[in-house]
């Protein structure tokens, strides 16, 4: 869940290689195990995870209907 919500926010930023959010999520594996996981994510993220974007991603979001 937590890989495919990171990837998202890539997505999102409309950039796979954008420098800024890369160097967010930088800080998560610098910090190792010095700090709470879910708060380096949260910092990354501005939020905490979800399982959106697993769920779209293995196919299993809901389809939107025009």
């Amino acid at each position: 869940m937590l890989d495919a919500d990171g990837f998202a926010a890539f997505t999102e930023a409309g950039d796979p290689f954008d420098p800024d959010l890369a160097a967010r999520l930088q800080e998560i594996y610098s910090a190792g195990d010095t700090r709470d996981p879910m708060a380096l994510y949260c910092a990354f993220r501005d939020r905490e995870p979800a399982i959106a974007a697993l769920l779209q991603q293995r196919g299993l979001a809901p389809t939107q209907v025009d």
